[in-house]
């Protein structure tokens, strides 16, 4: 499909939960030079901070990341990749945040996650700090792309953790990344090959937090629909206690 416009349809929504008092998930989608964008942020830090970290972070990446993309066309950095891309673009967020939280009072300790992906021709770039997440769904198969910046994913990976005993886990929660807590995050930068039929899943962990990996995917082949998959998987993690704001975006190639 290399080279080949195919089209895009993107589901989105976001849902409070049934248990927090204000959805402090942010998301945007948009088109940048062809390609589509979708950011999820997860914001935390108290009774405002996370939703102001959340919503400061998704705007500032989006908007950064459209206007250097400006300039790599034009030619004036045409030795960009889209990693660097994507680093200048989390690094501008991350400052955003960081500065409204040091020179705010009632905003200090706050800070967000961020999962981005665009998808342009043949191929997903991915980036994310923190643990939301982004899925591949192909030839019915579930593909995590992203790398939760977690201490259970920490342990997971130095052996320590299984999957099983990572999800039982009361740590599952602790961050080793987010935007906005320091000066300076790196991201981390995947890119996936796509194919007509694909499905992308771009989220929160108010969905992770209620669905493995298989179970997820269970749902992705039950439902035809794309259409219908982001209600399905949202309402289904309300109905398994909500316990946290959920944000699916649901990217399908046709």
């Amino acid at each position: 499909m290399s080279g080949v416009k195919n089209k895009v349809r993107v589901f989105a929504d976001s849902h409070i939960g049934r248990v927090r008092d204000e959805n402090q998930d942010a998301y945007s989608v948009c088109t940048v030079h062809g390609g589509t964008l979708a950011v999820v942020c997860d914001g935390m830090g108290g009774a405002a901070g996370g939703r102001v970290a959340a919503d400061v972070a998704c705007e500032t990446f989006c908007r950064r990341f459209s206007s250097v993309y400006d300039d790599i066309m034009s030619g004036e950095y045409a030795d960009f990749d889209l990693h660097r891309l994507y680093s200048d673009a989390v690094y501008a967020a991350n400052q955003a945040v960081f500065e409204r939280a040091v020179t705010t009072p009632a905003l200090q300790g706050m800070g967000t996650t961020l999962a981005a992906a665009y998808l342009r021709d043949d191929r997903l770039y991915v980036a994310n700090v923190g643990d939301s997440r982004v899925y591949l769904y192909h030839a019915g198969k579930l593909t995590r792309v992203s790398h939760d910046d977690s201490l259970v994913q920490q342990m997971i990976d130095a052996g320590r953790l299984t999957e099983d005993e990572a999800w039982e886990s009361d740590q599952r929660h602790l961050l080793t990344r987010a935007l906005g807590t320091t000066p300076y995050v790196e991201c981390g930068f995947y890119v996936a090959e796509i194919s007509v039929g694909d499905t992308f899943l771009v989220c929160s962990d108010g969905l992770t937090a209620h669905y493995r990996d298989d179970e997820l995917a269970n749902v992705l082949s039950s439902v035809v629909e794309p259409a219908m998959l982001t209600k399905c998987l949202i309402d289904g993690a309300c109905s398994r206690g909500g316990r946290d704001n959920v944000t699916v975006v649901c990217l399908h190639i046709d």
